[in-house]
């Protein structure tokens, strides 16, 4: 894909950070590739010193796969291999790992988990049900005024 003026801005602008923020299919993933690949081709980063979050798991191996294959095509042996251990993922993705190298320092258990979606559903039922059952004035309070229901949903959301 050929980039444009404003893209290939994007791309060499170097000496600051760069958000990429557009509609669906107008090429963010390839300014982001090519300014992954382009920062450390010119010697101004090392593939694990540059951050590149996306919005779902697809696109970061989507990308990852992209700045492996630049890398590949340019004959950067190195590079290529640390793509797979490189800061390209969701932002959810990007906090747990940064949570796991640095347990202590974030004040959080080292063995922590980060629950799915049904995990949390379930977790989060249960405990509704100890307020309830414990009767936790202020919980039972607003349960009373706006029901049982729209205060569970209210803080779920």
């Amino acid at each position: 894909m050929e980039l444009t003026e404003v893209q290939k801005k994007a791309v060499e602008i170097t000496a600051r950070n760069v958000v990429v923020s557009a509609g669906a299919g107008t090429g963010k993933t390839a300014v982001l590739v090519s300014r992954f690949i382009n920062l450390v081709r010119s010697g101004l980063a090392e593939v694990n010193q540059v951050l590149t979050i996306t919005f779902t798991e697809k696109a970061a191996e989507e990308m990852k796969q992209r700045i492996a294959d630049g890398f590949h095509r340019l004959g950067m042996r190195k590079e290529k291999t640390a793509v797979e251990t490189a800061y390209i993922s969701t932002i959810h993705s990007f906090c747990s790992r940064l949570l796991k190298e640095n347990p202590f320092a974030a004040g959080v258990d080292p063995a922590f988990e980060v629950l799915d979606e049904m995990d949390r559903q379930l977790m989060l039922g249960e405990r509704f049900g100890e307020l309830f059952s414990e009767g936790e004035a202020d919980f039972l309070e607003l349960a009373e005024h706006y029901g049982e229901n729209a205060v569970s949903q209210a803080i779920i959301a």
